[in-house]
Order: structure tokens, then sequence, then C-alpha cells
């Protein structure tokens, strides 16, 4: 994983993995990161934003999936997140961004024009459990 040394690198990389409702730029933020149907890998330094990756839910996977993300992801943006998943988006290195009520399109926009800062700790108490 590549770290983040500054806020500036940060928003020069510009790849974020977006937890989503459907596999579009339109979709929804999900409302909680790892009960998202859809993980987008997104690069947000082109226009129009482009979709490198779509893969269903990762809630199931170890580490939630972080430790298995390109090199060049940078950033994860959802509606909420656990102090699981957080933890292990920190320990690979990752900023957290919680955006609600919004398209992906627009959390992206709201991410790297510095109108959400990066999150310090999990926006949820409890890491959610999926049982069959």
């Amino acid at each position: 994983m590549q770290r983040i040394e500054s806020p500036q690198q940060l928003k020069d990389a510009m790849k974020y993995l977006v937890s989503a409702d459907t596999p579009s730029i339109d979709a929804a933020v999900a409302k909680r990161f790892g009960r998202a149907a859809y993980q987008l890998v997104v690069e947000a330094n082109v226009h129009p934003y482009r979709i490198e990756k779509c893969q269903r839910s990762v809630h199931d996977m170890p580490a939630h999936g972080l430790d298995d993300l390109e090199q060049d992801v940078t950033g994860v943006i959802a509606g909420n997140i656990g102090p699981e998943a957080f933890t292990d988006a920190k320990r690979n290195g990752l900023e957290v961004f919680i955006v609600r009520r919004a398209t992906v399109r627009e959390a992206l926009m709201s991410v790297t024009s510095g109108e959400v800062t990066a999150a310090v700790a999990p926006s949820v108490r409890r890491s959610r459990h999926h049982h069959g």
C-alpha cells in the first residue's frame, strides 16, 4: 500500500474505494461500508471519474478486502464504518472519509475538494458481523 505522508499526496493520488448500492458512479454511497452491495475502485483525478474495478461486497472477506487492494488506492469512502473496518483501513495506510446522503460522484467531489476531511475514528461503535 502507498503510504500517505501529506494531504497534498492524498489529493494527488485520488483513487478511492467507495462503498455503493449499485455499480455506478451515480449510485448512492452505501450507508455502511461492511454491508455495501458493491465496492468500487474509482480514479478521481480524471474526468469523467472512471470506475476501475467493481466487486461485490467484501464484508465476509478477511480485513474487509482491504489487504488485497491495488497499491495506489489511498482512501475509503462510505456512509458509515465500524471499528474493525476502520482499523483495517488505517493498518493498510488508507484514509477514511464518511459521506452520507450522496452519490458516488458527489462524494468524490466532496472529498477531493477538501469539503470532507478524513475521519479520525469509526463512525459507529460496533462492527456488524454477518450471521447466515
